[in-house]
């Protein structure tokens, strides 16, 4: 695996190079900014794991820098250095997303671990960030996939209907056809079987019948 990148942000020179050389010598590719603008334009052109952030600066402070930090750049842990007269300042910055924060004069000791948990925990966030995404893939492909079932099953049902018409326009046609050609046989049987349907008809709605059954005693008689 590629090191860890990590950008440490101080106006002092001293402190820059101090955190630099511990956190290269445990492993991590380290950059420095002596400003928030600086930090800024090295964010843009490329990808960082990790800022170390002073919070008291000249110009933009690192509580600004966070601010543009946590909205741009989701997947970068910030660890707040603050003096230990701040600490005040520092709890704000957790309040606007930073990971943690290290008072000055800090052990060198004490902040690689504090690094360390800061990366962990950002793991832990994008591996849910990227489960809860492919859970909203999963449902949107499940809930497509039933619209197109649906879809279909609508349609073959029209399908369906559409073709049962058919057979009944058609079984209905045949019958009518079948009723004129015995009616016309001969003069005496002419118009008989039409008389029927209509006695038969009628009987059935004195005694109460309604609905489809009407339509099948009619095609009976």
């Amino acid at each position: 695996m590629k090191p860890h990148r990590l950008l440490i942000v101080d106006d002092e020179p001293n402190i820059r190079e101090l955190l630099a050389t511990k956190l290269s010598y445990m492993g991590y590719e380290c950059q420095t900014a002596e400003s928030a603008d600086r930090a800024l334009s090295l964010l843009e052109r490329q990808p960082f794991h990790l800022v170390l952030s002073d919070i008291m600066m000249p110009g933009l402070s690192g509580i600004d820098l966070l601010q543009r930090i946590v909205p741009t750049y989701p997947d970068v842990a910030v660890i707040m250095l603050t003096a230990a007269a701040d600490t005040h300042m520092a709890v704000h910055a957790m309040k606007l997303g930073a990971y943690d924060y290290v008072t000055k004069p800090f052990n060198l000791e004490e902040l690689s671990v504090h690094v360390e948990k800061a990366l962990e925990r950002r793991q832990l966030l994008m591996e849910n960030r990227a489960h809860h995404r492919l859970l909203e893939q999963r449902v949107t492909e499940q809930t497509q996939e039933i619209r197109e079932h649906l879809r279909l099953e609508r349609q073959r049902r029209e399908e369906l209907h559409h073709t049962l018409n058919l057979l009944e326009q058609s079984y209905y046609a045949t019958i009518d056809a079948l009723i004129m050609a015995l009616d016309y046989r001969d003069n005496e049987t002419q118009g008989h079987t039409q008389r029927v349907s209509v006695y038969a008809l009628e009987m059935a709605r004195t005694l109460g019948v309604g609905g489809s059954d009407l339509e099948t005693i009619k095609r009976g008689a």
